[in-house]
């Protein structure tokens, strides 16, 4: 792999962490809130696409 090719990679994976990272917070927050905010999240997750 080239010096290039592996920044590329790092880069991608640190933005794929930050997404995940991204979603276990609105997970926990759609958690906390309970009701319909996390009823909606449930659905969003769950839908067919």
């Amino acid at each position: 792999m080239t010096e290039r090719q592996l920044k590329l990679f790092w880069r991608e994976a640190q933005r794929r962490d930050a997404r995940a990272s991204a979603t276990r917070i609105a997970d926990v927050n759609a958690g906390f809130a309970g009701g319909k905010h996390a009823r909606d999240r449930i659905n969003s997750l769950t839908e067919e696409r």
